[in-house]
């Protein structure tokens, strides 16, 4: 089976996540880029215990984001990763 070089995941935005204006935090938009990440690196087979036992550790070593408009409360969200060999 393929692995999937590209990941997307959908969720939408909760009142807690967002400020006074309903708009969600940058705090939270980077909060779940880390959690897909991290989701699409465990569906690799890179989950923390197999990089743990063999000496690795997973970085995130770049992070693109362009911020035209910030997702109010309520909005559902699409976020894609995309895994590029060493």
């Amino acid at each position: 089976m393929e692995q999937p070089k590209i990941y997307r995941d959908a969720f939408t935005v909760a009142y807690y996540e967002c400020d006074g204006r309903k708009h969600i935090k940058l705090s939270s938009v980077l909060r779940r880029m880390q959690q897909i990440a991290t989701d699409h690196h465990d569906l690799l087979g890179l989950e923390y215990r197999a990089l743990y036992e063999k000496h690795f550790v997973f970085l995130l070593s770049k992070l693109g984001l362009d911020i035209l408009r910030l997702p109010e409360a309520g909005e559902r969200v699409e976020m894609t990763t995309m895994a590029k060999p060493l």
